[in-house]
Formats: structure tokens, C-alpha cells, sequence
């Protein structure tokens, strides 16, 4: 007896079709025909999530925009020394040295380190205006980028 390759589908939208399963393993395939069965076909699903990149693209710039604008004003707040580098590095790197910075701060006064003889709180204490202005090292797509950014903050 031949094993069923071909499976039809009635999907929630309504629509049919019949779907090859041989690439999936011959136990498997009634319970991936019974969960294509409960979704919409293809067609329907691809038109129903066609607005969904504009809209992800539109949420993440207003995402990205909040968090320049957070993070410019904690440097300001917090007199840290201007950034050098491309007009895509400057506003990544004022982000990234915000996100680390404070996190870090965070984690060391949650864990009860006394900030006081940590780096961070050397760091914290030293007047940014005594620093020559750092230059970005990198670009937004370096690969090495985590690792170059905990350099570039020990030099500071």
C-alpha cells in the first residue's frame, strides 16, 4: 500500500487545495494537514499581511526617534563629549554609549556593587570636559561593533 503524499485542505478561508507533503516524514504529515487546515490558505494570508512591513517600518523609526531624543538629552544632562564620525554613526553611537551606560548602572546598583570604587563610577564622577572628543572607531554595520564599544567606553 502506498503511503498519501497528496493531502487535501480545506483552509478557514475557504479555499482549497491539495498539498504535497512528501517532504515532511510519513507519521507527521495528517497532523501538518490538520494544523494547514486551521489557517488561511497562502494567498489569503500574504493579503492580509501586506500593510504589516510599512507598518513595522513606520513603528521602528518612531521607536528609533524616542530613543535618539532620550538619549541625547541623558548626554546632555550628563555633559558626555560630543561624538566624531559619519552622519549614521554619531546618532547610533550616542544611542549605544546611552544603552550601556545605564544599564550598566543599573545592574551594578541592583546588585549592591559599590559604584563608588567601580570603573563605571570613576566614569561617572570624571568631568567629560577634561576628554579629548572621542572618535567613532566603527560604522552601524560593523560586526564587531559590542566588543569595539566596550574599548572605546574603558578609554573614556
Amino acid at each position: 500500500m502506498a503511503v498519501k503524499t497528496i493531502w487535501p485542505i480545506d483552509h478557514t478561508c475557504g479555499h482549497h487545495a491539495d498539498r504535497d507533503l512528501s517532504d515532511r516524514p510519513a507519521d507527521r504529515r495528517a497532523g501538518f494537514a490538520e494544523w494547514l487546515a486551521r489557517q488561511e490558505c497562502t494567498d489569503c494570508w500574504r493579503a492580509s499581511n501586506e500593510g504589516d512591513e510599512q507598518d513595522k517600518a513606520a513603528w521602528l523609526k518612531a521607536k528609533r526617534a524616542e530613543e535618539q531624543t532620550a538619549s541625547e538629552a541623558w548626554s546632555e544632562q550628563y555633559r558626555m563629549p560630543p561624538l566624531e564620525g559619519t552622519e549614521r554613526a554619531v546618532p547610533w553611537g550616542v544611542r549605544c554609549r546611552h544603552q550601556i551606560l545605564t544599564n550598566a548602572y543599573t545592574a551594578l546598583v541592583a546588585e549592591g556593587f559599590p559604584v563608588k570604587f567601580s570603573v563605571l563610577g570613576q566614569l561617572l564622577r570624571t568631568d567629560p570636559l577634561e576628554h579629548p572628543t572621542p572618535r567613532l572607531p566603527w560604522g552601524p554595520a560593523g560586526a564587531h561593533t559590542e566588543a569595539t564599544l566596550r574599548k572605546y567606553v574603558a578609554t573614556l
